[in-house]
């Protein structure tokens, strides 16, 4: 008797002290999409005296997930937090699990989910709204957290279960772990450096040998050393879309960016700088435009096509280093382009957009 109830406060000890361990042993569990060190987010130091924050008393500690870092250099775990995250089925219902890398201080004003907090299905239009977390304390409400600078922590967010047929989805209302409501799809792992294995399978523009006087074109662009153009065809062309919406491929040699322009004529002048370059806003390194498939840099031409029809070039840039959460894409002034602009651009959202950028045949009725 004296064995048996030892076993039993042995094994509720257990319980206790270990709870992720035992957890992590569930065979019912399935995990539906994977994001490997995504993000680093930049931490608000918090005074570890100051008693008026909400510190997380009960910290949901993991040593099983470090592969989802294994990305990360001992150096790199400095003043701001990795992020990783995991959406799993398990116990009859989703959980989307974020796991927050200690940075080497302790941080406040954290936001783990709230009222706004849901996953949409891109498909039905269903919103499956989130049911809070393990701690009430950390859920609509800011908190602070303390730990050993690398210390894993699991911030689990609990949802209704989903059909299994669920393959498209968004995920909203997690403004500090997941910035954006971003388009994603079941069953796929994100990982910063190598997204795709092969550059973007695109049809590639070809010259026809004509010409086209350059008043001719709509818009004109009126530069006095430029009479005419050489016509291209055979263009990519999407789904109409957003005019300048971009998607990333990311390989070992190269980064691909795709962008989009829908035609307002037959034939409309294209004019790409090799000025273009990107910045890496987690290294501030810049990369420059090195070509586009198929076109010259730094020449006018007129790509011809079905009017409305929605083309898509392929930027080659070299392979950025590390990604974490955003680049920002310049365009300076040329000598045809007369006002220079700059865009942020969110990695994440990027990749995703790849899915809008396969081949697309329009159909047209008379």
């Amino acid at each position: 008797m004296k064995q048996s109830c030892f076993i039993v406060t042995y094994l509720i000890a257990m319980l206790v002290i270990c709870p992720n361990k035992v957890m992590s042993q569930s065979k019912s569990s399935k995990v539906l999409m994977t994001f490997k060190c995504y993000d680093r987010i930049t931490a608000a130091k918090a005074d570890v005296n100051d008693m008026s924050l909400n510190w997380v008393r009960k910290l949901n500690v993991v040593t099983n997930k470090q592969y989802l870092f294994d990305g990360v250099k001992p150096e790199q775990i400095d003043a701001r937090a990795h992020v990783s995250a995991e959406l799993v089925r398990e116990k009859g219902r989703v959980v989307l699990h974020f796991y927050y890398q200690m940075p080497t201080i302790p941080v406040k004003d954290l936001w783990l989910g709230g009222d706004d907090t849901r996953i949409v299905d891109n498909i039905t239009g269903t919103h499956y709204l989130a049911r809070g977390t393990y701690d009430k304390n950390l859920w609509n409400r800011h908190f602070a957290v303390n730990a050993p600078a690398g210390t894993i922590i699991d911030f689990p967010i609990y949802f209704p279960n989903m059909p299994e047929t669920i393959n498209d989805i968004t995920i909203c209302g997690v403004p500090v772990f997941f910035k954006y409501a971003i388009p994603l799809l079941i069953n796929k792992t994100y990982e910063p450096g190598s997204v795709k294995s092969a550059e973007p399978d695109f049809r590639v523009p070809e010259p026809t040998g004509q010409k086209v006087a350059v008043k001719d074109l709509t818009p004109w662009w009126a530069t006095k050393d430029i009479d005419s153009c050489e016509v291209y065809t055979n263009f990519h062309i999407v789904k109409p879309t957003t005019h300048n919406k971009m998607a990333i491929w990311m390989t070992n040699e190269k980064t691909y960016i795709a962008s989009t322009i829908q035609l307002p004529n037959s034939r409309y002048p294209l004019y790409i700088s090799s000025k273009i370059y990107l910045i890496d806003e987690d290294t501030k390194k810049l990369y420059r435009i090195k070509r586009v498939q198929g076109l010259p840099l730094d020449t006018l031409i007129c790509a011809q096509s079905e009017p409305g029809n929605c083309i898509a070039l392929v930027a080659e840039f070299e392979p950025l280093k590390s990604i974490y959460s955003s680049i920002t894409y310049c365009v300076p002034e040329n000598e045809v382009r007369r006002n220079a602009y700059k865009t942020c651009l969110d990695v994440l959202q990027m990749m995703n957009n790849q899915r809008e950028f396969e081949f697309f045949e329009h159909q047209t009725v008379k």
